[in-house]
């Protein structure tokens, strides 16, 4: 009170002098904090754009490589480039498959997509996926087998049995065998290596059971059962790839054999898969 006094008489007591100057340093001290956390936030906010700009797709990834995405199938090339969870996934992805649809090698540019869409599946889905390719591509090497086997005159009706009947048919390890025949055998025998752990459900395809080696079950080597039990595993995998890139199933025709389009695609105008465009629309792209 007394020093209070003698301030208002303009004579500053020396404990208010101390406890004026413990109350600036205070205050300097809070404003430091302040400026210091404020930096820090800064800091933080700034680390997570960056790791959000290294992880999600952005507009300048999508679209960096005109180029690249122009022409047929333009929006599928920047479809499957916006799977990728790299920038420079993004553009290698965009590169490549824009490449592969302009030199019409629309076998490989499926494939592209098909690699794409495998790398985001997880789980049981992607052990289905990558078998019923697998599986796909090993009856493939089947079936050419026996259409040379065909058209050579080589008896269908040998290819019919248990896998030890059929080769006593075909006299495999004998003079009875012929060329053909001993090729088809050899094919056989990596499609039985294949196949014989295949997880591909039997119940789905009386096709797929009737052509799948077991030990002592009887095979029907077939092309026509072949290509039934192709066509199960193919529309596993179409089916799964257009869920994610409607578009794709162009070029899954155009790698069967179809006329691809002189200009423009007809594909250039289907819709995106939803999910990515509401992911566009969320991040104002």
């Amino acid at each position: 009170m007394n020093a209070i006094k003698k301030a208002a008489a303009g004579v500053y007591d020396p404990a208010l002098t101390t406890a004026f100057a413990k109350l600036e340093q205070k205050q300097k001290a809070d404003a430091l904090v302040e400026t210091r956390k404020y930096e820090f936030d800064k800091m933080a906010q700034q680390h997570k754009y960056a790791l959000e700009e290294k992880m999600a797709p952005t507009y300048a990834a999508l679209h960096a490589d005109a180029s690249a995405a122009e022409g047929d199938f333009a929006n599928t090339v920047k479809l499957v480039a916006g799977m990728q969870g790299t920038v420079n996934g993004q553009k290698q992805t965009a590169k490549d498959l824009a490449a592969f649809i302009a030199a019409k090698d629309y076998k490989t540019a499926y494939a592209k997509i098909a690699d794409t869409v495998e790398s985001k599946l997880t789980g049981s889905a992607k052990e289905t996926f990558a078998n019923a390719r697998t599986d796909y591509g090993v009856m493939e090497g089947m079936k050419k087998a026996i259409q040379e086997y065909a058209k050579g005159g080589g008896d269908m009706g040998l290819l019919v049995g248990t896998e030890e009947e059929i080769k006593r048919k075909l006299g495999i390890d004998t003079p009875k065998a012929s060329p053909l025949a001993t090729m088809l055998w050899k094919e056989f025998q990596i499609y039985r290596n294949n196949l014989t752990g295949a997880t591909f459900s039997e119940k789905e395809s009386t096709d797929y059971a009737s052509v799948n080696p077991k030990l002592k079950s009887s095979l029907n080597l077939n092309l026509s059962i072949i290509e039934g039990a192709q066509k199960q595993l193919e529309n596993r995998v179409s089916s799964t790839i257009e869920q994610r890139v409607p578009s794709a199933r162009y070029i899954l025709e155009y790698a069967k054999g179809a006329d691809a389009p002189a200009g423009g695609a007809p594909a250039g105008d289907v819709p995106a898969d939803p999910q990515y465009l509401q992911w566009l629309k969320d991040n104002n792209l």
